[in-house]
């Protein structure tokens, strides 16, 4: 991390879910990395005991399965172990640029799905400039891709392109 990304600064590494949470306790972290598979208790667990995260979340695994899950969970990026140092470049350069925490929605939708995993999910995060915007799904009329760019045609007729990320 010191190597790659000067911008970041290590308060803590942490080997267990117990530690981390007291850890985010007293040093508020920023952004937070994250593996979700630990010792007795996984990444989506820690995340749930936490309760209150005002902090952007950088999942780091070496299980590509969960990919989707931490995408649904609104997670800031999902990195692969062994880490690329690029991904890590863009995750951290992503993280940075956003100028506010996670919406309050986003993260009362995240511990709903954790609490309650067969409730589906009605919102969809978009990633803005600014951070994220929750669209509830069923105001998505259709969806049109463009080169690298996706439209999104929502009722009202309003049109959202969210930035190429």
């Amino acid at each position: 991390m010191e190597r790659y990304c000067h911008e970041v600064k290590v308060l803590d590494i942490c080997y267990s879910a117990e530690t981390a949470i007291q850890s985010i306790k007293e040093h508020e972290p920023q952004i937070l990395f994250l593996d979700i598979e630990m010792p007795y208790m996984n990444g989506f667990e820690l995340l749930e005991k936490l309760g209150n995260i005002n902090f952007k979340l950088i999942f780091t695994t070496s299980y590509d399965q969960y990919a989707i899950k931490a995408i649904r969970f609104s997670a800031l990026d999902y990195l692969l172990k062994p880490v690329e140092r690029e991904e890590l470049k863009k995750a951290v350069q992503k993280a940075v640029q956003q100028n506010k925490h996670p919406l309050p929605q986003q993260l009362d939708i995240l511990l709903q799905k954790l609490r309650n995993p067969t409730i589906p999910i009605n919102k969809i995060a978009i990633p803005t400039m600014e951070g994220f915007q929750l669209l509830a799904a069923e105001s998505i009329i259709s969806c049109e891709s463009e080169s690298n760019y996706t439209h999104l045609f929502l009722k009202g007729k309003r049109k959202i392109t969210p930035p190429v990320i």
